[in-house]
């Protein structure tokens, strides 16, 4: 007894179907959708005091508003290196503080994410959340969050933070 599969060789019907199958393949495989790509960036930032010109406005009811320009390099366990800048206002008190701004993380091949964040100070150090805005290069259409919490340092001009970013990267 001869299969379906037999009786379509030996009639020649698989020999014309092939192109047709082919095509069909071909449209379902490039009509899919592109996944978009998961990626986190875990490393160190250090950070030097402001530069340039720190604006404070006079202290009012205990609170002291600044708004200053930083810059530091962090250094990603997956041995990419950043230069980041970013501004920052601030409502601070003797014993702690709120803050928020704007960074941008820029990478040796010239990729970069900005990112506002928002956080505090106490005596014991900082912590704060990022939220992706915008990228170039392989970061380009990202979104996605992070977050960064300070470590104890030896130093008395610069400031150093552990930074968790995750991401979405753009389906290309």
């Amino acid at each position: 007894m001869k299969t379906s599969l037999a009786i379509m060789l030996a009639s020649g019907r698989v020999q014309r179907l092939l192109p047709t199958a082919s095509l069909v393949l071909a449209v379902l495989t490039y009509s899919m959708p592109a996944t978009a790509e998961e990626q986190t960036l875990k490393g160190r930032l250090v950070i030097n005091q402001p530069t340039g010109t720190s604006t404070a406005l006079p202290s009012f009811g205990g609170h002291t508003f600044n708004a200053n320009k930083y810059s530091g390099v962090a250094l990603f366990e997956n041995g990419r290196v950043a230069y980041k800048q970013y501004i920052e206002s601030s409502d601070d008190t003797e014993a702690g503080g709120d803050f928020k701004g704007y960074s941008t993380y820029t990478f040796e091949n010239g990729d970069s994410l900005t990112m506002s964040y928002t956080g505090g100070w106490k005596g014991d150090g900082f912590t704060g959340e990022y939220k992706v805005l915008s990228g170039t290069g392989a970061y380009a259409g990202a979104s996605g969050t992070g977050a960064f919490k300070s470590v104890d340092e030896p130093w008395q001009d610069a400031s150093m933070a552990d930074v968790t970013v995750k991401l979405t990267l753009a389906a290309r």
